[in-house]
């Protein structure tokens, strides 16, 4: 029997209140890199996001009783895996600055998309079926949708942003593979200090412009250092430790709905009958692409979740 056998309790209260929490999180994340990206460089925003979000995730780990522990012959794994941390998070950040939050959240959250391909293609038993491909296309129609904008200027920004949810639907089929080799928690841990490090060493190299600190960016980077990537990252691992992922679904969809609603709120950020359908189009596609994942992941098919 699966080592993951045992994710079968239902969601009470308390859980759906944490999945909820964790898609409001998540859906400020676009709204947050906007407002940092006006005042700091990119390579310092990704690389002190992770920086802030150390220490908690440190505690967590002593709370749960984790094990810091690393072998080192496992280190390249951990490294591979923060490089395509920092490569999917510096396109987000650049992408996002050249669009707009919405549709930001909206296309970085396709990366179930790329991860269904991905695994089909790189692990074992993870074939996509005849109706995860139709899925697919009926998501890849929302981008396009998305994408298509000719009264807006914002076309790069959206490739950037589509090309960081390749890079994470990339990386979560290589966390699939590392978790058979890996806990997750040190995985976690150390790939977070490795990409602040990482971050920071580009940022040190090549940005130079003067630094204008505000309360506005301050809070911005704080938030996606303690809300996304420390709190969120310790809820999610939590409740996915308790309950089936495939019940945890609607959450995963419930995330970008949010961030959409927040930029149009927030930063007053057009909301156009195009964008529209084309995110109910990737909702829905993403949504038939999650619930048609196996209930119970096996760990000799490389399937982790």
């Amino acid at each position: 029997m699966s080592s993951f056998d045992h994710r079968q309790q239902p969601l009470k209260t308390g859980s759906l209140l944490l999945a909820l929490l964790c898609a409001v999180v998540w859906s400020g994340q676009g709204i947050a890199v906007k407002l940092a990206v006006l005042e700091l460089p990119p390579y310092l925003i990704v690389s002190l996001r992770h920086l802030i979000a150390i220490p908690f995730l440190f505690g967590w780990m002593l709370w749960t009783g984790s094990s810091f522990r690393l072998d080192p012959g496992k280190f390249c794994y951990v490294l591979m895996n923060a490089l395509f941390v920092c490569i999917s998070m510096l396109l987000f950040v650049f992408g996002t600055e050249g669009t707009t939050s919405s549709r930001s959240m909206i296309l970085v959250n396709s990366f179930p998309l790329f991860s269904a391909v991905f695994c089909s293609l790189l692990l074992v038993d993870s074939r996509i079926s005849i109706k995860q491909s139709i899925s697919l296309l009926i998501a890849f129609m929302g981008v396009v949708l998305i994408l298509y904008s000719p009264e807006e200027s914002t076309l790069a920004g959206e490739i950037l942003v589509l090309f960081s949810a390749a890079a994470i639907g990339l990386k979560v089929a290589l966390v699939r593979y590392l978790l058979l080799k890996l806990e997750s928690a040190p995985l976690v841990f150390w790939t977070t200090v490795l990409t602040s490090l990482i971050c920071g060493i580009l940022s040190f190299l090549f940005e130079h412009a003067e630094i204008k600190w505000n309360n506005a960016a301050l809070l911005a980077v704080c938030y996606q250092g303690i809300m996304v990537s420390a709190l969120g990252s310790m809820l999610w691992t939590s409740l996915l430790s308790r309950h089936n992922p495939h019940d945890l679904t609607p959450f995963q969809l419930l995330a970008p709905a949010l961030g959409i609603l927040a930029g149009v709120v927030f930063l007053s950020e057009p909301l156009t009958l195009r964008m529209i359908l084309g995110s109910l189009c990737v909702l829905a596609g993403l949504g038939l692409v999650l619930q048609g994942k196996p209930r119970v992941a096996k760990v000799e098919d490389g399937l982790t979740e």
